[in-house]
């Protein structure tokens, strides 16, 4: 947004090597000069127009393609962005935008950059050529196939169901290139549509092999040193409150007969943030999940 590109850097940039699409650079860039987008310099250079004006938002993309951008300004209209003007944007990503047309009706604009890519990992449906693959995911709203070279499919085979993680996306590339994580089978399992419904709401339903690794090494031994900080109830009859399937028992309650004659009711929350040291794999993973998700048949823990 800030340079000033002349006609051959910017066929440079866009890969545009023969003589006849060359020319037609020239005219776009024209044909955008006219219409006040740009402004041409001195030594034949081209640059933004003064007038162009640039916000940055969330986008959000419909089943044919377009999108909305909504802008981090309060009391603004969503900008419409066509499937042209995309570049290279996904559902859900936090993007900069160009105010081109402001109307009535609608404000238009176009995407110029991605700041923040929401999500990389998709799940679809692998549609095998004879040296490639592409994924075809389950959201419409994805807005794009991904490529997948032979060597990455991983096992994965035509019709599979599959979670594919973009890798690259290069800019003369229409698609994004990616790998398979993990093949899923046949479609139509509950399982794989489980998962599906997870991985296209951007919830991981795997944890990372150094946070397991963490979490298993938290030791049962308790440090005098932090006892001695906290009222010891362990000569109080106590009962967690949780079911025998939970993926964690860290509610109670106890019970205890008072000399008075009155009873006295405990209720208990397990510290866990005491094994949860600031800066460690366990903490930047607790901070992707605040909460636990629970589907019909399973439960992804926080």
């Amino acid at each position: 947004p800030e340079s000033t590109l002349t006609h051959k850097q910017v066929c440079t940039l866009i890969d545009a090597r023969e003589g006849a699409i060359r020319k037609l650079v020239y005219s776009v860039l024209e044909d955008l000069v006219k219409t006040k987008f740009l402004k041409t310099g001195g030594h034949g250079v081209y640059l933004l127009s003064s007038s162009s004006s640039f916000s940055e938002g969330v986008i959000q993309l419909t089943a044919r393609g377009a999108g909305y951008v909504i802008l981090d300004e309060e009391d603004v209209p969503d900008v419409y962005v066509h499937p042209t003007n995309l570049s290279q944007a996904l559902d859900g990503d936090r993007v900069k935008v160009q105010i081109r047309k402001k109307g009535r009706s609608k404000t238009e604009g176009n995407v110029i950059e991605v700041l923040h890519r929401e999500r990389t990992q998709f799940v679809g449906t692998i549609k095998a050529q004879e040296k490639f693959a592409f994924l075809v995911p389950d959201n419409s709203r994805v807005g794009t196939d991904i490529f997948i070279p032979k060597e990455k499919l991983n096992g994965a085979k035509n019709g599979d169901k599959a979670l594919v993680r973009i890798t690259t996306w290069p800019k003369s590339a229409d698609s994004p290139y990616g790998e398979v994580v993990e093949a899923l089978g046949n479609s139509g399992g509950n399982d794989v549509e489980m998962i599906s419904i997870l991985v296209n709401q951007g919830i991981e339903y795997t944890f990372p092999d150094e946070v397991l690794a963490q979490a298993e090494a938290v030791g049962m031994d308790l440090d005098p040193k932090e006892v001695s900080k906290r009222r010891d109830f362990r000569s109080t009859t106590t009962f967690t409150i949780d079911p025998l399937d939970a993926k964690d028992f860290d509610d109670a309650i106890s019970f205890k007969r008072l000399e008075n004659g009155n009873l006295e009711l405990g209720v208990h929350i397990a510290d866990v943030s005491h094994y949860v040291q600031p800066g460690t794999p366990m903490d930047t993973e607790a901070l992707k999940r605040s909460n636990s998700v629970y589907l019909v048949d399973r439960v992804i823990p926080m």
